[in-house]
């Protein structure tokens, strides 16, 4: 019974517990010291280059499957 009340007690509306999004980010922030822009740069660099990655590898196999 005391777990459920905890669950009700300890939940937040966040979708993430904000002190701890806090701590990460001035963790990454202390350890590599880049601006905003560059994490922004960053992680759209690796959107972008995952599915090309993945269709570069799709294509690679298809060409390995046809010539053998």
């Amino acid at each position: 019974m005391s777990s459920a009340i905890f669950r009700i007690v300890l939940h937040h509306s966040e979708s993430a517990d904000p002190t701890l999004v806090r701590w990460l980010r001035d963790e990454i922030d202390h350890l590599f010291g880049w601006p905003a822009e560059a994490y922004v740069g960053l992680v759209g660099a690796v959107v972008i280059a995952f599915p090309l990655a993945l269709l570069w590898l799709a294509w690679r196999r298809r060409r390995d499957l046809v010539e053998s």
